[in-house]
């Protein structure tokens, strides 16, 4: 009976515990990875200087750093940073496909899409075919209706 109870008791510990660390690894307590985690494979040098960001806890800089190396947007920098923090493989980005300075006036249906008046419709095509920003976006179909 005695051995029960402390049995009983030990596996009540090990349960309280192993309850306590789960809580600890939701999404608002996730602990800054150490720094030897983040440096545990082979870096490339844009992928060491973003891991030295984190570890400093700098992760808007790293946010920013990865959106000039890879030219992707905001979201898409967020989530590969956020898959970095949580020690997963930084994600390759899609070999470029896109058309950067495209002139909006050579494309026939950015050309209708302003002319009817269209402007959002015209902004997201011109940022489909080049990979431009939104504020680059927008800039370049204005340039077009003055």
């Amino acid at each position: 009976m005695t051995l029960l109870i402390v049995v009983g008791a030990f596996v009540a510990i090990v349960l309280a515990w192993w309850i306590s660390q789960l809580g600890n690894r939701g999404p608002g307590n996730r602990r800054p990875p150490s720094v030897a985690s983040l440096h545990a494979a082979p870096l490339s040098p844009g992928e060491a200087g973003l891991r030295s960001l984190l570890a400093a806890g700098d992760k808007i800089g790293a946010i920013k750093q990865y959106r000039e190396l890879t030219g992707m947007g905001l979201k898409e920098a967020k989530d590969a940073i956020d898959a970095m923090e949580a020690g997963r493989a930084l994600p390759v980005p899609a070999a470029p496909t896109k058309t950067p300075g495209l002139n909006p006036a050579s494309d026939p249906e950015i050309r209708r899409l302003v002319e009817a008046g269209e402007l959002i419709e015209a902004i997201k095509r011109y940022r489909t075919l080049t990979g431009a920003g939104l504020k680059e976006a927008k800039d370049a179909i204005e340039g077009l209706t003055k």
